[in-house]
Parts: C-alpha cells; structure tokens; sequence
C-alpha cells in the first residue's frame, strides 16, 4: 500500500458512493486496530478457502473511508448494504487504495499535457 490513492466508487441503495483509503484513514485504522492491522487483513498461508479478515477491521475500514465524502451516511448499516450489493466491495477498497504504480500512472502526465494544448 506504498502508492495510496485512495479513491474507489461503489454503488448502493440506489446511489453512488465514493470511498477515501488515504493516509489519514489508514493512520486512524492503525491508531484503533493496533500497527499490524493490515497483515491482519490478508489471509495467512495455510488459510482455508473461506478465510475472512477480522470483520471489525473491515467494517472500520469502510466507515471510515466513506468519512471524507459521505460522513452524513456513514454507519455500520450503510457498509452491511454496500457488501451485501458489491460482492467485491472489500477487493475493489484495498486494491483500490494500493494501485500498481507503474500501471496507475503509465501515460497520465502525457495525456493530460495533450488535452491541456487542445
């Protein structure tokens, strides 16, 4: 997760939601689930099939990402409706927060130089 973005969109009752997996969410995750919260999250070697993070982790995770654009909605509820629409919902957040750096900014600086000539 050295390459944070952050940035994902995912869609529940009815509406979009944007979700914030910056450094000040993951500082605070850090601050409540101790400093190895997120070795925590990934499964460990001899992991069965159906291995799950700790949900506490995860439900707090959501929450507070969803902060920065949506504190007004932003409750246990509201994530249990965003899983429960989004069966990747927790893939696209972590991924989404960590994205390959190579791959997330191949030809951006030269695409948005061309657009700003036209």
């Amino acid at each position: 997760m050295a390459n944070v973005r952050g940035d994902v969109t995912l869609k529940a009752r009815g509406k979009t939601y944007r979700l914030w997996l910056g450094m000040s969410v993951l500082a605070e995750l850090q601050a409540e689930h101790g400093d190895d919260f997120l070795e925590r999250m990934e499964p460990p070697k001899d992991a069965a099939a159906n291995w799950m993070p700790p949900l506490t982790i995860v439900r707090d995770t959501f929450i507070a990402a969803l902060q920065r654009y949506h504190a007004d909605e932003a409750d246990r509820w509201l994530v249990d409706d965003i899983m429960a629409e989004n069966g990747d919902a927790f893939e696209a957040l972590m991924n989404g927060s960590g994205p390959d750096a190579d791959a997330a900014h191949a030809g951006k600086p030269k695409a948005r130089k061309a657009a700003a000539r036209r």
